[in-house]
């Protein structure tokens, strides 16, 4: 064996210290070490699935190029107040210098996929609870497998002990008091490895014997209420969502990212959806907004419309409610008539404009307007009016 592989072995037995690497052939070594190369984040052919992190991006590690195949990894960026998920395949980019290939930003894709895995979860629960407990008990033959080869170990080690014994000079008493202790005492580890062993397996039948179909069935009705739990982690979701998905290909179209979802079992799934917008286009405000603005402005200030478009349901770009400076930049930026210059055109007149055809003071045109003795509009939020003229009201001006 080369040196390279009794550094391996050893760098192998300092993680696992219970085990006996006497049990571990050179083929075995070398085929675990090919094992580990592929499945790498960093070697793997085909970028096999990366272990499930805590970040929110639920296609970690299973997402893959719709364009060169490759699997795509992932990045995150901070808006506002959440990390949202971007998927990228920068393999040409890394190794050749190209520029990247794809990336497709992931808060909607992933909001998509969670959606359908809920929708589609019902024509799927028998076949994938089925496939779900084949792999649960493809777990436990792994762990029984594990604890046998620790029944060996220390059977070996007692093997051991007793030939060591069975070699000593009888002459020599003091080295055959101590094999004895030691040949007995890897006796009583082995026979508790193998109490330990029993037990386990017994634990384990019971359980299986317990977990019947219509259990599978049930975890499978409740599996909606524990995804939106809160308290469970981004972490706990993506093992979930790999025992149902073997993979998802992404591909940029025009305005739609292509999503072909590749159920385990054999099932797949299309869907088409929309693009995240360039920032520009995000916030946009809707042609529908701008209409509603216009109509709005000619009887209210801009105060009272975003009042009434909170109060409907509208909402910017970004989720949060109209304000008096949205209306403003939007009056402005779309070149409405404001409330004030509507109101113009219809000759009302200013407050000084007021004074003159009244021949009143600003004190007693306030008097008046606080007693609704006068027909005044309100334009703005900070106590500026227009008035109707004179000929229109049936109060005169003094004499």
């Amino acid at each position: 064996m080369s040196d390279f592989t009794i550094i391996r072995i050893e760098s192998w037995h300092a993680y696992m210290p219970d085990a006996h690497p006497a049990y571990i052939t050179k083929d075995e070594f070398e085929e675990n070490v090919k094992k580990l190369k592929e499945n790498s984040y960093a070697y793997g052919k085909d970028r096999r699935k990366s272990p499930a992190k805590e970040g929110p991006a639920l296609l970690q590690g299973i997402v893959i190029c719709g364009k060169c195949g490759k699997r795509m990894t992932v990045r995150y960026r901070q808006n506002y107040l959440k990390l949202v998920p971007i998927y990228t395949c920068l393999r040409e980019c890394i190794k050749n210098g190209k520029s990247a290939c794809q990336i497709v930003m992931g808060e909607k894709v992933d909001g998509q996929i969670a959606k359908l895995l809920l929708k589609m979860l019902n024509p799927l629960t028998l076949e994938v609870a089925l496939k779900v407990q084949n792999e649960l008990n493809t777990r436990k033959l792994e762990t029984d497998k594990f604890y046998k080869q620790q029944v060996e170990r220390v059977r070996y080690e007692m093997e051991l002990a007793r030939k060591r014994y069975m070699l000593v000079d009888p002459q020599n008493r003091l080295v055959a008091t101590e094999l004895e202790a030691e040949w007995n005492q890897k006796l009583r580890e082995l026979e508790k490895a193998q109490q330990d062993y029993e037990k386990k397996k017994d634990i384990d039948l019971k359980k299986e014997a317990d977990f019947s179909k219509s259990d599978i069935m049930q975890i499978v009705s409740d599996f909606t209420d524990l995804w939106d739990n809160k308290n469970v982690s981004f972490k706990d979701k993506k093992r979930m969502l790999r025992l149902l998905i073997e993979d998802v290909t992404l591909k940029n179209d025009d305005k739609k990212v292509i999503a072909n979802i590749r159920f385990r079992g054999g099932r797949s799934k299309t869907l088409l959806i929309d693009r995240k917008l360039p920032m520009f286009e995000a916030r946009k405000i809707s042609d529908k907004i701008i209409r509603k603005v216009d109509e709005l402005t000619e009887d209210y200030a801009p105060s009272e419309v975003a009042a009434i478009l909170n109060k409907k349901g509208y909402r910017l770009w970004n989720g949060s409610m109209f304000a008096y400076r949205s209306i403003r930049y939007i009056i402005r930026v779309n070149k409405i008539k404001s409330r004030y210059e509507r109101l113009k055109e219809k000759g009302c007149l200013t407050l000084k404009e007021k004074m003159l055809e009244m021949n009143f003071s600003q004190k007693e045109i306030g008097q008046m307007r606080n007693e609704e003795k006068i027909v005044f509009y309100k334009v703005t939020d900070r106590n500026e009016y227009l008035y109707e003229p004179q000929n229109t009201n049936k109060y005169l001006a003094k004499v």
